[in-house]
């Protein structure tokens, strides 16, 4: 997406790879023994606290680094002039050292390495890098999501085939939908007059820009959470209904989304003000259908 002063970063999409070389890595040092895999369940405690600390002092550096950047080069959101909410938002939008962008790397390599659509979320386009997403990208999300691989080790399930594959199968749908939505809305940001796109409704903006109407996004306004939270559910379903603790992941990520989505909605109707009334009438639903 376009700056605030219309240039438009270079970013290196290899997240792909990078999984491809850990992956093998991480094998070849079980298969040699110097890599031992419980080291990290035995040690997550230490390690989520140690994340949590890194994240405090690479926030409290971030913080400093952006009072030393050009006005252009702040987020949009974190230029409150209240040093400790912009210091918890983000201050500056996408610090870098040299080409290497510090908020790509820390949202998609420690616990998202295969979201490369990342792009156009708010986390790159409107949120500045500071505390708040330092502790989500490396102690939140990879201590958090991970909480019922934990529950198993020590509460093992049993499932049967059909139930294996019926949650296999909801996993499968959440994320066609979570892809599927993006990949709409992406497609039709780069060109609405991609044949995949150009036969949806749209309203006119007073911006120039349109708003689908049709496919995924008349469904819902935010089609990409409702995948979203279809995954999650998925993710936790494997560890039973005995404990809660395996579903804080869906129920966290629920409070996340709905919050997320008010923000998003109010962005939304400054943005495009009449526009986005006028959608929000044709689409009533936030995230799910007939629900929400």
């Amino acid at each position: 997406m376009p700056l605030r002063d219309g240039t438009r970063l270079s970013y290196r999409i290899n997240g792909f790879q990078a999984f491809a070389i850990t992956s093998v890595l991480v094998v070849a040092g079980v298969a040699s023994g110097v890599l031992r895999l419980s080291a990290i369940y035995d040690g997550c405690v230490g390690l989520a606290v140690a994340a949590a600390i890194l994240s405090f002092v690479l926030a409290l550096l971030l913080y400093a680094r952006s009072l030393c950047v050009p006005e252009s080069a702040l987020a949009p959101g974190g230029n409150s002039g209240n040093p400790v909410y912009d210091f918890f938002i983000g201050h500056e939008l996408n610090p870098r050292i040299g080409s290497f962008d510090l908020k790509y790397f820390c949202e998609l390599r420690p616990g998202l390495i295969g979201w490369e659509a990342v792009l156009t979320t708010m986390d790159i386009v409107n949120d500045g890098f500071g505390f708040m997403l330092a502790f989500g990208d490396l102690a939140w999300v990879p201590f958090t999501y991970s909480l019922q691989a934990h529950f198993l080790v020590g509460h093992p399930q049993e499932l049967a085939l059909a139930t294996a594959a019926g949650i296999i199968l909801l996993n499968a749908l959440g994320y066609f939908i979570f892809r599927s939505a993006n990949s709409q809305k992406n497609t039709f940001r780069r060109n609405p007059n991609d044949p995949k796109v150009a036969a949806l409704e749209t309203i006119p903006t007073a911006t120039g820009r349109q708003l689908l109407v049709s496919g995924w996004w008349g469904l819902v306004r935010h089609p990409n959470y409702l995948g979203d939270l279809i995954m999650a559910l998925a993710w936790s379903l494997p560890c039973g209904l005995a404990h809660v603790l395996p579903y804080f992941y869906v129920i966290y990520f629920t409070v996340l989304l709905i919050h997320r989505e008010a923000r998003d909605e109010h962005q939304c109707r400054r943005k495009y003000g009449s526009a986005w009334n006028e959608y929000c009438k044709r689409v009533p639903y936030r995230i799910f259908p007939y629900v929400y």
